[in-house]
């Protein structure tokens, strides 16, 4: 499917396909899905936050940065417990691996990770008024 804002997508639990974007303080390969069924395309909601997105993209990516520093700093006995580390690395991204940026129905979208110390991940949901860290299931709600 090719689609005016997005480009060229394949369909595989969604529509996606691959960027090279800087986020978080360096050039990362990430999947953008939007959440959407194989019969239907990106709705002016997904095409909004998605290009919302992309103008103000190093701002928000700073801006998550610090949410999800200060989410797990304060969760950081269970982080080094999980981890076997006596203490948060000063680069705590260190500890995360970007795997998507999935836009939902609503408009809003979320930055998803695999977290080292959690098999649920981390994810940081961002509306047009709050960026909101947790566990990926913070998620459960937007799909």
């Amino acid at each position: 499917m090719k689609d005016q804002i997005f480009g060229e997508m394949t369909f595989s639990m969604g529509w996606r396909k691959t960027e090279s974007l800087v986020l978080f303080s360096k050039v990362q390969e990430v999947a953008v899905v939007v959440s959407a069924y194989e019969n239907e395309t990106p709705n002016d909601a997904q095409k909004h936050a998605y290009t919302e997105f992309k103008e103000h993209m190093d701002v928000i990516s700073e801006k998550a940065a610090k949410k999800i520093e200060e989410y797990m700093r304060k969760i950081s006995e269970d982080i080094c417990l999980n981890t076997g580390r006596n203490a948060l690395p000063e680069d705590v991204f260190e500890l995360l691996r970007l795997k998507n940026i999935m836009f939902f129905e609503s408009g809003h979208y979320a930055f998803i990770f695999e977290a080292a110390w959690d098999d649920h991940g981390l994810a940081a949901l961002v509306t047009p008024d709050s960026i909101t860290v947790g566990p990926e299931d913070i998620l459960v709600y937007e799909e």
